[in-house]
């Protein structure tokens, strides 16, 4: 008894730590990424995607001609604003059919797997709280095309032959609670479109032949206590496709012409008693898809242009006696497939763009009255096939996966915070494919001629208002990529000429006027992908040669004489992305040879060898999109398998071993275009793909979250303003900061008599490492007396990697006096700027003299314009370590300072 109770305590502590254990294991903190929820989507391919400097605005270009938020194929949609509601469960399938369950939720059915993100075959019930029903899963083996409740019942009709654990073909009941399958079964040989219930009976119609063991033509009438087909048998010979009931009358619709053994085309009204069709006859001359009832008028709509005797396109309201069309006549320009009369609206859905004398995508409010349409303009961006009405919500299902958009032609902005697109619309008459943003202008290239009101032949700057700037560098031919640096806008593509000049598929234009630069290195085919270091133009395409160099597919160009460098990895096949992080080049396509090593579609590139690094992620397929970050190296395009893992044409890779980390999207089709916002802690994707994760809806455009990549330092304001009259102060701000050493400042001389400057830095701010919470930065440059100037902020990160922030410009006025500004740096070691101005025209001389007073050098000795700022600089590397003094001579005047210099 002793060793019996020792063992059974034995086994009580082992379950208890197992259990524990299990539970400590599944309490565990996951990380998990996330979609975007409220980030519009959009109706084709995204081929280029720009954040804003600020983060404040996502930029995105493609095939596109519509924009709007991401709701799956079924939305529920605000009855007074026409507003979706993006927090409801998305649905991965068309949806077919829609009932309210009475409780504020709904039932649908269709051709869906996934809806919320949980497996759902072909019919779910989404429940008043915006979740998922975990109990209703009836698991339909084919698709529900009609559905209708009645008190605890449920029946679904389609073409299906399973539903959960039981063979039901065509029609079912369940139960409304459990979902679980009845044993009603009248077992229909063929499919069910149309389920309607009227007291004790079921009217059902669709493309059937027999039910149970009586036959019957696509139309009958079920007992809802036998589930045998009763006598009535109107014996339709084609298709029913929609019924309604009023009173002692069925009304039919579809694709038949006799009925009841009269001919009826495409409509028709039966006795439910005795199953004969009555004498109203609007005969249609094409399919009618649904009829409602609303008092005496039938509303029927559908694919006919003629109806109940008169003209009528796709919509038309019958009279219920006579069965000719009222007056009433929204004409739509596009079939109507589903209507739902509300109180003095009719709710209607189909493929149109027209109806009711406005512009209405697919689905529209019209008035039963004057049969115009209301204000209320949801806009889906593809079939509506059914719709249901509950309170103060319209639920809305079909082909679409997007309601309440707008149009957008191939370029659009969206606000980075709510996902809507903005007001900023340079509707381009063609795809966009490259995007850079240099400030508050965005350049656009593609194979447009067209865009911002203006002529652009494949590329233009376009301003905060989507208007095209006078910038025009008009292209010969498509513009494929494009980066801005500095002054210069670098494009690439299949030009031949751009700029005023021949430059063969790439090309460097000034930023200003829209001209090719000297800059020249003409390629032999195409150039589809740049990326610019300080001192590096790196080009990927399908070229051989480029500036009179051989380089298989990706070279390195020098920014300022255009000479190709002798880095050459020489792949064997068109590069398509290029990346730079470091002293590192990621470079992905179609290659399986690069840098003198296998490399299948993937490489890390030396940027001083140009030889391909041990990383190897080693891609399945290929690679056409890159986007680097702190931690992670974020990659797009077709592939199956990438650094060691099964990933779906996205992935994270290590940076050090090349292995896919967990991060998994799972997108299922093609990434064509990834950015990273620092300032939204997001990667964002394009591409041909319409779903992630879970098969959540997600057309062609996604924001991702990464928890195992926060996301290094965030900035989210760069400004300049003036103290002191002289003086620049520079301001900025992050949200938040992961490893953040600091920021050098940089600054430029942008015109100065007539010369450009390189950049230069001008001063260190240490940053605050790692920080959750707002930091606020300043600068004051005091070493500035005039003129226009640029600055940035090269922030650096504790590893080194470092990344530019965006240029800001800076305009001092130049007085119209004599003034001689102190020298910088001073004391000097050996070299120093000596600046100053003149009141007017006039010969100047300006020169240097030791403590002694003896003349050292000439700086300058000309006639000089007033109105600019002049800078001189002074090299004392041949003097000795002293006091020295400066004297400006002009107008018979004369100003000294002096300056020290220390070696």
């Amino acid at each position: 008894m002793i060793k019996e109770l020792l063992f059974k305590i034995l086994i009580v502590l082992i379950l208890n730590y197992f259990l524990t254990s299990l539970i400590f294991i599944t309490n565990q903190p996951l990380l998990a990424q996330e979609i975007q929820e409220n980030l519009w989507i959009t109706n084709g391919p995204v081929y280029a995607i720009q954040p804003s400097f600020d983060g404040s605005s996502i930029y995105i270009g493609g095939d596109f001609t519509y924009v709007g938020p991401n709701t799956g194929y079924g939305a529920t949609i605000d009855i007074t604003t026409g507003k979706p509601d993006v927090s409801m469960p998305k649905v991965n399938g068309r949806i077919w059919a829609v009932v309210p369950d009475g409780s504020g939720g709904w039932y649908i059915g269709g051709e869906f797997t996934y809806v919320g993100g949980i497996a759902r075959n072909r019919i779910a019930h989404i429940k008043s709280d915006k979740t998922v029903d975990v109990s209703f899963d009836p698991n339909a083996d084919g698709n529900v095309l009609a559905i209708a409740v009645s008190g605890s019942k449920i029946y679904v009709g389609g073409n299906f032959y399973h539903l959960g654990d039981s063979t039901r073909s065509g029609i079912a009941e369940l139960d409304a609670s459990t979902g679980n399958v009845t044993s009603w079964n009248p077992y229909i040989g063929g499919s069910v479109y149309t389920i309607i219930v009227s007291g004790s009976l079921l009217y059902t119609g669709g493309s059937f032949w027999i039910i149970g063991d009586s036959i019957r033509n696509n139309i009958a009438a079920i007992d809802l206590s036998t589930g045998k087909a009763t006598s009535w048998n109107p014996n339709a010979n084609d298709i029913v496709r929609t019924l309604a009931v009023s009173g002692s009358v069925v009304y039919a619709g579809g694709d038949f012409t006799y009925m009841g053994g009269q001919p009826r085309n495409k409509i028709a009204a039966i006795d439910a008693t005795t199953g004969n069709v009555t004498g109203w006859n609007p005969s249609a001359d094409y399919r009618v898809k649904t009829i409602a009832v609303s008092g005496s008028t039938i509303y029927a709509g559908g694919e006919f242009e003629n109806i109940g005797g008169s003209s009528r396109n796709y919509i038309a309201a019958l009279d219920a006696i006579t069965g000719n069309a009222t007056s009433w006549n929204p004409n739509a320009n596009g079939s109507v497939n589903t209507i739902v009369v509300s109180g003095s609206i009719a709710y209607v859905g189909g493929f149109f763009t027209s109806i009711g004398g406005e512009h209405r995508n697919n689905i529209a409010a019209i008035n039963v009255s004057t049969g115009t349409a209301t204000s209320w303009n949801p806009y889906a961006y593809s079939w509506v096939n059914a719709i249901a009405v509950s309170g103060s919500t319209v639920y809305a299902g079909g082909y679409f996966r997007s309601v309440g958009g707008k149009t957008r032609m191939y370029i659009a902005e969206l606000d980075a915070s709510t996902g809507e697109a903005t007001s900023w619309n340079p509707n381009a008459n063609d795809v966009v494919r490259a995007l850079a943003v240099s400030g508050t202008t965005v350049y656009v290239g593609g194979s447009f001629t067209n865009i911002g009101d203006s002529a652009r032949n494949y590329i233009a700057a376009i301003n905060p208002s989507g208007q095209a700037t006078s910038w025009n560098p008009d292209a010969s031919d498509f513009v494929r990529a494009l980066a801005v640096s500095g002054s210069t806008v670098y494009a690439a593509g299949y030009f031949i000429s751009i700029g005023d000049s021949i430059r063969r598929y790439i090309a460097a234009l000034n930023s200003t006027t829209g001209k090719a630069t000297e800059w020249k290195a003409d390629a032999n085919n195409y150039v589809t992908t740049l990326a610019v270091s300080d001192s590096t133009v790196y080009a990927g395409g399908n070229f051989t040669t480029i500036g009179d160099s051989i380089r298989n597919y990706i070279a390195a160009i020098d920014k300022v004489t255009s000479k190709v460098k002798g880095w050459n990895p020489n792949s064997n096949n068109w590069v398509r992305a290029i990346a730079l992080n470091g002293s590192t080049v990621y470079a992905g396509g179609l290659f399986t040879n690069i840098g003198d090593s296998t490399r299948n579609y993937i490489a890390a590139i030396d940027e001083n060898t140009g030889k391909a690094t041990s990383w190897n992620p080693n891609a399945s397929s290929y690679v056409v999109a890159i986007a680097v970050s702190g931690s992670s190296v974020y990659v797009g395009g077709g592939f199956g398998i990438i650094g060691g893992q099964s990933r779906n044409c996205i992935a994270s890779l290590n940076p050090s071993t090349g292995q896919a980390t967990t991060w998994n999207p799972n997108l299922n089709d093609w990434v064509y275009s990834l950015a990273i916002s620092n300032v939204n802690a997001k990667i964002y994707a394009g591409g041909g793909f319409s779903a992630a994760l879970n098969n959540l809806p997600c057309d062609y455009f996604v924001g991702l979250t990464n928890p195992e990549d926060p996301l290094p330092v965030t900035l989210t304001s760069f400004t300049a303003s003036l103290t002191n009259g002289q003086n620049v102060m520079l301001q900025w701000s992050t949200a938040t900061e992961i490893n953040n050493y600091g920021f050098e400042i940089e600054r430029k001389v942008i015109e100065a008599s007539g010369f450009i400057e390189k950049w230069e830095k001008i001063g260190l701010v240490k940053g605050n490492g790692n920080s959750n919470s707002p930091k606020d930065y300043s600068f004051i440059d005091n070493s500035v007396s005039g003129g226009r100037f640029k600055y940035r902020l090269k922030q650096i990160d504790i590893d080194g990697t470092f990344s530019y922030s965006n240029e800001i410009e800076v305009d001092l006025k130049v007085p119209k006096e004599l003034i001689l500004y102190q020298n910088y740096p001073n004391p000097s070691n050996p070299s120093t700027t000596i600046s100053f101005t003149i009141e007017q025209d006039d010969p100047v001389t300006l020169k240097v003299y030791d403590i002694l007073g003896r003349e050292i050098v000439t700086l300058v000795n000309s006639e000089l314009k007033a109105g600019e700022i002049y800078r001189v600089k002074f090299d004392g590397s041949n003097l000795s370590s002293g006091v020295y003094f400066y004297r400006l001579e002009s107008n018979n005047k004369s100003l000294v300072k002096k300056f020290t210099l220390i070696k």
